[in-house]
């Protein structure tokens, strides 16, 4: 699923990113760059650990360059985000949801 989310992904442009501490959930809204541009939500639900760097090593970027899903047996689902800048945002979470404004439902990564 990481090589498929990562080709979805690759140079959406993220808007917002949102920490709900009390239910430990992040949202990180994104515009596609599929036909039309369609708005995609990634949802993460029971974060340990979120780390958002805005360093900029690379230059300021607002796009997606490469985004991997993984699995821990100990830490659980693991999201990280590369952009276009070289900063990375990780969160380790229970869950991890992908929706698409075009596209019914939730994909469970």
């Amino acid at each position: 699923m990481s090589d498929k989310i990562s080709s979805v992904l690759h140079d959406a442009t993220i808007s917002v990113v949102t920490v709900d501490w009390a239910r430990a959930v992040v949202t990180v809204r994104l515009t596609l760059c599929d036909d039309g541009t369609p708005e995609a939500e990634l949802v993460v639900t029971g974060f340990t650990d979120v780390q958002l760097p805005r360093r900029e090593p690379w230059g300021p970027s607002v796009s997606v360059n490469e985004a991997t899903v993984s699995t821990d047996p100990l830490l659980g689902k693991q999201l990280h985000l590369q952009l276009q800048s070289g900063d990375i945002l990780r969160v380790e979470a229970a869950s991890i949801a992908f929706i698409r404004s075009d596209r019914p439902g939730a994909v469970v990564l």
